[in-house]
């Protein structure tokens, strides 16, 4: 049986991470792990991969070295390509609109701080802030926040968009709340009680213009 595993982060989606990301957390059975790994980069049963010998499995496995550098990963730019089409990033939050900015905090809401919960919902967070751009005769123009093709997008920052280019997209803004998160303690319970009561009434004010999303 022959079993196609990719070659770097290129090659791995948003989705396919998902399903990866316990299995590389896990501190089990080497060997089980081992035909895990296998089994989701190649799309293969795990049942079916069970049945392939183990010294081909360490063959494999011996490919995925680069699995190891997640926290090396780095983005190199604002624009890129996915199926030739062009879509950015942007990290400044003053650009966003109402829709997109309480759909982003929706879903930081929804992940409660928990890590796997932010992984589980990277392509969440990745389809609030990756933005399509739009070609006008044979240059692309920067595209704007589309919420009424959010669903499609959303699909897109799944199942297409690779981990090299959303990951690093991702640890920004984690590391910005995060930021902002020990920023808002340092002030103490009651300024941290107030601070978020201004939150909540900034996003009350914002639904009332975009409406968000739900997604």
């Amino acid at each position: 049986m022959r079993i196609e595993l990719p070659s770097s982060w290129d090659g791995i989606t948003i989705s396919m991470f998902q399903e990866l990301y316990p299995i590389l957390i896990t501190k089990g059975d080497l060997i089980e792990r081992a035909y895990s790994r296998v089994s989701v980069l190649s799309g293969v049963p795990l049942d079916v991969v069970r049945g392939v010998k183990f010294s081909d499995i360490k063959a494999m496995s011996s490919k995925l070295s680069f699995l190891d550098e997640l926290n090396g990963l780095e983005h190199k730019s604002k624009y890129f390509f996915i199926d030739g089409h062009r879509y950015h990033w942007d990290g400044d939050f003053n650009n966003m609109i109402a829709d997109q900015y309480t759909s982003f905090m929706k879903v930081l809401k929804d992940c409660n701080r928990d890590d796997n919960l932010i992984i589980q919902n990277l392509h969440r967070f990745l389809a609030c802030v990756v933005i399509k751009d739009v070609k006008k005769g044979k240059k692309w123009k920067d595209g704007e926040f589309n919420g009424d093709n959010f669903n499609e997008h959303l699909k897109l920052c799944k199942y297409e968009l690779p981990t090299s280019v959303g990951f690093p997209i991702a640890v920004f803004f984690y590391n910005y709340f995060r930021k902002l998160i020990l920023n808002m303690k340092s002030y103490g319970s009651q300024k941290l009680t107030e601070a978020e009561e201004i939150i909540a009434t900034v996003q009350k004010d914002l639904r009332r213009f975009g409406g968000g999303m739900s997604h």
